[in-house]
């Protein structure tokens, strides 16, 4: 095999470029992917798929490089992690800390309590409780000092650094990425090639392990999400959390991983051109002097991959300030105390339920995604709820006085303080039961001089309850201003009932159907066995369903459905996904 010499360029039809190569000679092949070599006396090698290694892993060229230049492009400033000063007690940058706390406060902060700042943030995450600490100070300020503006995510800086050494002496480990937000170190990512196939589980097994040695304890509780990815999309509906893109936030024993859904397409975040002095910089550290240009290189730079996307719906600066601020909540359970994550589908639940409120919407739906973490997201909706409005009184409506005390045991449980009607505390959502007459309870001596707006959280459907219904019925007459969060618990139907249902098909086509077993149908459609129609059409999601009391209603409706236009049918979507406030409104009325 022929060799070039140190510092040689060498160009290939795959389209990398080598600096110091081997050349691949006749059996290279245009699809086999180059990757920098170390010219070290003529040594080389080639592994299974053909490609010769020496020096730098697949994964750097195939995973680690185009999950930096997307994070680049989402408005991430890139820092070799060797050039990195910092505070090795937790890695902290301290100059860009200080700039920052500055910055967002007006008020430059002196060297001394520049140190002192330091120190608290290092004290904090030294101590045994998962963090709590520490993220109360990134949360809520430091001596009356704001570390981050949730607010202005262009008022804080971010950045992503790759290789960056967690601990000290012999005691060291190195995540691929890792996430600054003003300097802080609040994500960690770990990236794996679609051949890896246990690659996320090894990761996974170490991060665990590292947690329950105390000198890795500080950098894993400063990193609130922990992101796994091997690009490997999903086998239909087998949704393994070892595969794929999941996240997952430090516990004392299992951390509990969230699977990122494979149909999250797309999220509005315009992405930039990655800065030529940035590109630069990442291609000198892996020895490259061009962005690969095969067929394979080009489709891991795609913003489209399970790790792009996975990341952009998380980790764009503005997202992950909330996903910082409103999905992640301490509580106690039993004595022990717990860290809690959302799910990827409450944590867009709940983005959207921000965007309704600044919208101005006064009436709508919100999905709690499973019973798992829904006390959870409703602690986070109403806290949100709160900031977006802070004149606002939020309540609680419970179908009957057992629902009622069971929520305020689960709001308890994961940090949410609550009042009950007839002992009205401020700043806290109110529980309650359906009063008979709306009219009469406002005109109540607590109500009397509440001049902010009142949002009600209602079950839905409501669970049997005749007096509920009236209440609901009631509001809109009885406050006309009033906003009505309309919360189903379950956003996937159970097994049991009967269901007409519309599918989206992989060319874009809708599907029209009706069965008794939904989840088993969908599989069957995404596995071939299905109908003739969405064989040939896979993979197909679920985009629009209704359930019936008999088979014969649903195959009525499924009759009628199939009469409707593409357009119809496409109203009937958008106004069962996000109903806007005026469909609410006729469906009440």
């Amino acid at each position: 095999m022929p060799r070039v010499r140190p510092g040689q360029v060498r160009f290939h039809r795959s389209g990398i470029i080598a600096e110091g190569a081997v050349s691949p000679g006749k059996g290279g092949g245009g699809l086999f992917f180059w990757e920098k070599m170390v010219y070290d006396a003529g040594e080389h090698r080639e592994d299974k798929g053909g490609i010769a290694v020496a020096g730098l892993r697949r994964e750097d060229v195939l995973m680690k490089l185009p999950a930096a230049l997307h994070l680049t492009r989402l408005g991430y400033g890139y820092f070799p992690g060797r050039e990195a000063l910092r505070d090795r007690r937790t890695n902290i940058l301290g100059d860009s800390l200080r700039a920052a706390v500055s910055r967002i406060n007006g008020e430059a902060l002196r060297e001394e309590q520049a140190q002192e700042l330091m120190d608290t943030l290092a004290e904090s995450l030294n101590r045994p409780d998962l963090g709590e600490r520490f993220y109360r100070l990134i949360r809520e300020g430091w001596q009356g000092r704001r570390l981050i503006d949730y607010g202005r995510a262009e008022n804080n800086e971010f950045l992503v650094i790759p290789e960056l050494s967690c601990g000290q002496g012999k005691s060291r480990f190195r995540p691929d990425l890792t996430l600054m937000v003003n300097g802080l170190p609040l994500a960690m990512i770990e990236v794996k090639t679609e051949r890896q196939s246990k690659g996320i589980q090894a990761e996974y097994d170490r991060m665990r392990d590292r947690f329950g040695r105390p000198e890795f304890r500080p950098y894993l509780q400063a990193a609130q999400v922990l992101a796994f990815s091997n690009n490997r999309e999903y086998d239909g509906d087998r949704l393994l959390p070892t595969e794929g893109a999941c996240f997952a936030t430090i516990a004392r024993e299992d951390f509990p991983l969230r699977v990122f859904p494979e149909s999250y397409r797309g999220t509005g975040v315009q992405l930039r051109e990655t800065p030529p002095e940035t590109l630069e910089a990442l291609l000198r550290d892996l020895g490259l002097k061009a962005l690969p240009r095969n067929r394979e290189a080009r489709r891991s730079l795609s913003p489209q991959t399970l790790t792009h996307r996975m990341l952009t719906a998380l980790f764009a600066p503005e997202r992950f300030l909330f996903l910082i601020r409103c999905g992640l909540r301490y509580g106690q359970e039993g004595a022990e105390l717990r860290k809690n994550l959302l799910s990827a589908e409450q944590f867009f639940a709940l983005w959207q339920a921000r965007g309704k409120i600044r919208r101005g919407f006064r009436n709508w739906r919100m999905a709690a995604h499973g019973a798992s973490g829904e006390a959870a997201l409703i602690a986070s909706l109403m806290e949100m709820i709160q900031e977006e409005m802070p004149d606002s009184r939020i309540y609680w409506v419970a179908a009957n006085r057992r629902e009622l005390k069971q929520m305020d045991v689960r709001l308890r449980e994961v940090g949410l303080e609550t009042g009950r009607r007839g002992r009205t505390e401020a700043g806290k959502p109110l529980l309650m039961e359906p009063a008979e007459r709306p009219k009469t309870w406002l005109r109540e001596a607590e109500e009397r001089d509440f001049a902010g707006r009142r949002v009600f959280i209602l079950p839905s459907p409501f669970p049997g309850s005749e007096r509920m219904s009236r209440f609901a019925s009631g509001l809109r007459g009885a406050d006309p201003g009033a906003m009505i969060i309309r919360y189903t618990r379950a956003a996937e139907p159970e097994q049991g009932g009967n269901y007409t249902y519309l599918l989206e098909c992989a060319d874009g086509s809708l599907y029209c159907g009706w069965t008794n077993d939904l989840g088993r149908r969908i599989s069957a459609h995404n596995e071939g066995r299905g109908a003739k129609y969405t064989r040939s059409r896979r993979p197909v999601r679920l985009v629009y369903y209704e359930e019936f009391a008999s088979k014969e209603e649903a195959m009525r409706r499924e009759w009628r459905m199939k009469q409707l236009s593409r357009g119809q049918k496409q109203r009937l979507i958008e106004a069962w996904r996000q109903p806007a406030e005026e469909q609410e409104g006729e469906q009440e009325s």
